[in-house]
């Protein structure tokens, strides 16, 4: 019997990207080729994305949202925005929707109602995951949801938004009844004014989710909210400005205004990335040194910004040319960043090119020429211009060039995206290299030895550290990996690498190690509680999800049984933030033996 394998290749993920657009009507640019002798063999990958409309860039992404390989609350209905886009785009501009295309956003559409249906709690709200508490922020976000899946003409439960939204509104009140408490400090600790900037604009994002469905938010929070008008992120401004102007009140001019002041402005671009220059026009005093939320990233408000803009001002193109550029230019490896960014920045652009509808004037052909040969030449017009982007694979050269020579009236948006996995050196440190400075992970193997057996008729463990890294094959070892974290972190990810061969252990989920130290199982350990949101247990890795990584010291464990005899190296753990790529850590190289 003949059987493929897959081999992972040792070391870290880079990617090399670059982004730009091709204005006039006789216009170049140029994309030089990387270079480097840390790629790992078979690992390089060169994609050069071409569109003539900005709207092409993400009928080109849809995979980057459907096929995300984690199922929480916010990625489940992410997968279903592509749905939205290409539904509205159909109904709109008549941009057609093939069968084959049919069928999977039905297939998508079908498995997340039934996760959204099973994650709504009996309270009526949404967490991260299933276990987690109703969370204000990822209700509204599921709610502004549904909405978007009713306009295209998908079917929603009444009595599941009903319960949704009565969930919303009381939560709402009851989060500004402890905000407006005397009792609270906000306003003399740093961290608080963190956490009250977080609430504002939670509190500012379930205005505009019930505004959705003609709900009017109750005074005393909109009260609040603009109470503090001076100091409301960005993020909440825009959210209350596209809820004002939706319920017709007079209050959206002000929002308005102040989200304006907050912009970054250049010659060529305008966005609000949390830049400092943007975190002092804020005003929160003691935490305008660094960002004030690690939920959004400067790309998912500049596109909500973008949103906004075209709620209020439609008709402002220079603006809204000014903020698209930026958010096109900020294509990375995932699309944009991450899910929930993504998902932000297909809106923006969807209701941006439904408002300016389709550009008469797009007559032109762009030459693409790879060490000076014609590699590939593209002819757009009104006819073809909104179709996805045009995806072509290039291979590794070790020196050259890419020019891209456009003529003829219209625009082109250019993407060029290589990625690599970059070989390590046996002795390389890049645990040090953590953000924020010193945020770091490690992992360690230690032994199961079984203590003296109690009077409460249970089996105890201790857990002895493998320190010679020998470990026989067939044994069952506990991995232990420690977190350490200058701050709070929220909605982390934990990518944990096995041991080629390694099975994790069938019973060593989160819920049978909460029970291992708990009084209703025959065995118990000295390892910390499984206190994660959620886990995912891979082929080649186990995944583990924390909604809220404390300060200091955290410790994620499984059981994990060693099968093939061997000596094997280890990827490094990898450790990020969900919604914030600034957040980012990894641990060095593992090795261990498994002798017979």
């Amino acid at each position: 019997m003949e059987t493929r394998l897959n081999v992972l290749s040792l070391g870290v993920p880079e990617f090399a990207i670059k982004s730009g657009e091709l204005l006039e009507d006789y216009d170049k640019a140029e994309i030089p080729l990387v270079q480097s002798t840390e790629i790992s063999p078979g690992t390089f990958k060169h994609q050069l994305g071409i569109s003539a409309s900005s709207i092409g860039p993400v009928l080109g992404n849809f995979d980057k949202l459907i096929e995300y390989p984690y199922g929480c609350t916010e990625q489940t209905m992410s997968r279903l925005i592509p749905s939205v886009v290409a539904m509205k785009l159909h109904k709109e501009l008549g941009l057609p929707i093939d069968e084959k295309q049919s069928q999977r956003f039905a297939k998508v559409y079908k498995r997340s109602m039934a996760k959204l249906t099973d994650y709504q709690h009996s309270d009526g709200g949404w967490g991260w995951w299933k276990n987690d508490p109703s969370n204000l922020y990822l209700t509204g976000l599921v709610m502004e949801g549904f909405d978007q899946l009713k306009q295209v003409g998908y079917q929603i439960d009444a009595n599941q938004i009903k319960h949704g939204l009565d969930w919303l509104k009381s939560a709402s009140e009851d989060l500004c009844k402890q905000l407006m408490d005397p009792k609270l400090t906000y306003s003399t600790n740093t961290n608080k004014k963190w956490q009250e900037s977080e609430f504002s604009t939670d509190l500012a994002k379930n205005t505009y989710a019930l505004s959705l469905y003609k709900i009017k938010t109750p005074a005393k929070v909109t009260q609040w909210l603009m109470s503090r008008l001076s100091i409301l992120p960005p993020e909440a401004l825009s959210y209350l400005t596209m809820a004002f102007k939706k319920n017709n009140d007079p209050r959206f001019e002000k929002t308005y205004k102040q989200l304006l002041y907050l912009a970054n402005r250049t010659n060529d671009v305008v966005d609000w990335d949390h830049t400092k220059d943007l975190l002092k026009r804020l005003k929160l005093g003691g935490i305008s040194n660094y960002d004030y939320t690690y939920r959004y990233t400067g790309i998912e408000t500049t596109a909500l910004a973008l949103r906004t803009v075209l709620a209020i001002e439609p008709g402002n193109t220079q603006l809204i040319e000014s903020i698209k550029r930026w958010v096109l230019l900020q294509r990375d490896n995932n699309g944009w960043n991450n899910t929930k960014t993504t998902s932000q920045v297909f809106l923006a652009l969807l209701e941006e090119q439904l408002s300016f509808n389709k550009n008469k004037n797009t007559n032109e052909t762009l030459r693409i020429i790879l060490a000076d040969k014609l590699l590939k030449e593209l002819h757009y017009n009104a006819e073809n211009c909104y179709q996805a982007e045009e995806q072509i694979s290039l291979s590794q050269l070790d020196k050259g060039k890419i020019d891209l020579d456009k003529s003829g009236p219209g625009r082109i948006y250019y993407n060029s995206l290589i990625t690599y996995m970059r070989q390590l050196k046996a002795d390389e440190n890049i645990q040090a290299a953590g953000s924020p400075k010193g945020l770091s992970i490690g992992r360690s193997f230690y032994r199961l030895k079984p203590s003296a057996t109690t009077s409460d008729g249970k089996i105890h463990f201790r857990s002895q550290l493998i320190t010679d890294g020998i470990v026989q094959s067939g044994e069952t070892v506990l991995m232990k990996i420690s977190v350490n974290s200058p701050i709070n972190l929220p909605y982390m990810l934990l990518e944990a690498y096995l041991p080629s061969g390694a099975e994790v252990v069938q019973d060593s989920t989160k819920e049978d190690l909460i029970e291992a130290n708990g009084d209703k199982d025959s065995v118990q350990g000295d390892w910390g509680c499984a206190w994660w949101s959620h886990q995912d247990i891979l082929d080649d890795r186990i995944v583990f999800f924390s909604t809220d990584l404390k300060q200091g010291k955290s410790e994620f464990s499984t059981l994990v049984r060693m099968e093939m005899p061997g000596t094997y190296q280890i990827n490094p753990l990898r450790l990020e933030g969900m919604y914030a790529k600034n957040v980012r850590a990894y641990s060095n190289l593992d090795k261990i033996q498994v002798a017979k």
